[in-house]
């Protein structure tokens, strides 16, 4: 799994995925110091999610 990189805001490296939705499902990165949500993954894999999050700094690129 890619590693995750620190929240631009608070500078905190303290990020979970976590489940936003069951029906359907969404998953999300979230920083637990500051409570920001990152992009929603509609995939069940944490993977996407942490791909999502890490996207925010520039190009986006497709998870394979």
């Amino acid at each position: 799994m890619q590693p995750m990189r620190e929240f631009p805001f608070c500078a905190s490296d303290h990020l979970e995925v976590i489940d936003v939705e069951h029906e359907p499902i969404l998953l999300a990165v979230q920083c637990k110091e500051c409570a920001a949500l990152g992009p929603h993954s509609t995939s069940p894999h944490a993977e996407h999610a942490i791909h999502a999050w890490n996207q925010r700094f520039g190009r986006l690129s497709l998870v394979k």
